[in-house]
């Protein structure tokens, strides 16, 4: 997400709106790779439990739960900072 933060003036709404529409590829590679990175996430969830359940099966499943909670709001982040930058 470094790479939007290049393209934002504060204060600038203009100028940011031109900086985001000549990189358009880049802004969008930039959320398509968040997106997949989220992904990929969910697969990290299950690894990890399975490697945490011998020890503690109470243990891995709170992992799971924090991890499944904080994956949908990266998400829902990543979705609201896309629908702000194309209004």
């Amino acid at each position: 997400m470094c790479v939007p933060t290049v393209h934002i003036v504060a204060g600038e709404a203009v100028t940011t709106t031109k900086n985001i529409m000549a990189n358009a590829g880049l802004s969008r590679l930039s959320i398509v790779t968040t997106l997949v990175v989220q992904v990929a996430d969910l697969f990290r969830v299950l690894l990890l439990y399975q490697l945490l359940k011998p020890a503690s099966k109470n243990d891995a499943s709170l992992v799971v739960i924090f991890m499944l909670v904080g994956i949908p709001t990266t998400m829902f982040n990543e979705l609201n900072r896309t629908l702000r930058q194309s209004l």
